[in-house]
């Protein structure tokens, strides 16, 4: 193995490696990929690769080509639901949880192009979402974007009166071909109270960097009265339809309690 590429390795273990707690919730793709809730049109798209040791699990890469679309969803994609479906999954959002803290690490594929726009004249390319319940067929309450930058984008609250948020970041490049690290820190409410916070950290950085803090938002979706049910995360890419094709590598994604359960050393 060259000097070269032993770096590599290492600076990626650094990167995603981590110490969590023994309650920290962590997908760290060891599963067999048949265990998992894949929204996707063939085995080719979601792949489990082997991890360099030390990465505290193995890599899941996803892959959109034209025309994947999956039970008639409105774009193309390839996805996992975290932890299923099941009221107690591992993954579920009720409300109740206060203040969290999740850490999802993404690589985009060398040469790597923006989805487009569609036929409605929406663009997204969202590779880490927190789903509403079901019955409320709405789009994500928070989600993660990678399109021509890295942007969140929320919509909470009551959606018969829907209001969308896009956030940027302060620092929003893709760093193409390079692992991106980042923490989201979310106050959960379905009202003004809630807040999201999101901290960045490049392949071979030490430092996280706040690239995001915005508050008086509402984190959690409901229709008509403020009754809310139980969200879901899912993972991978979903993006608008376009006529190129997209890949992308997802690390271990934690979910806890403090920034440094999730962040590590």
């Amino acid at each position: 193995m060259s000097r070269v590429m032993l770096v590599r390795l290492v600076t990626f273990a650094a990167l995603i490696g981590f110490s969590a707690r023994a309650d920290t919730v962590v997908e760290n793709w060891t599963a067999n990929r048949n265990s998992y809730d894949v929204h996707a049109t063939g085995p080719d798209k979601f792949v489990i690769e082997s991890g360099p040791v030390g990465a505290g699990g193995n890599i899941a890469k996803f892959t959109v080509q034209p025309g994947d679309v999956f039970n008639k969803s409105t774009g193309e994609r390839s996805e996992v639901v975290l932890g299923g479906w099941r009221d107690n999954s591992r993954f579920r959002v009720t409300g109740d949880e206060g203040r969290e803290f999740y850490r999802v690490t993404v690589k985009l594929a060398p040469g790597w192009q923006a989805p487009q726009v569609n036929s409605r004249g929406y663009v997204w390319g969202t590779f880490f979402q927190l789903h509403g319940p079901n019955e409320l067929a709405s789009s994500p309450a928070i989600a993660m974007y990678a399109d021509v930058r890295f942007s969140l984008f929320v919509l909470g609250g009551n959606i018969n009166i829907p209001v969308s948020k896009v956030i940027g970041f302060s620092k929003s490049d893709l760093n193409i071909g390079e692992w991106v690290d980042f923490v989201l820190e979310v106050k959960w409410a379905q009202d003004s109270t809630g807040a999201i916070a999101v901290y960045r950290r490049d392949e071979g950085e030490k430092v996280w960097a706040k690239v995001a803090d915005v508050d008086n938002l509402a984190t959690m979706q409901y229709r008509g009265a403020s009754i809310l049910g139980s969200h879901y995360w899912k993972a991978g890419f979903y993006r608008s339809e376009s006529s190129n094709v997209n890949s992308l590598w997802l690390g271990p994604i934690l979910r806890g309690q403090t920034f440094k359960e999730v962040a590590g050393d």
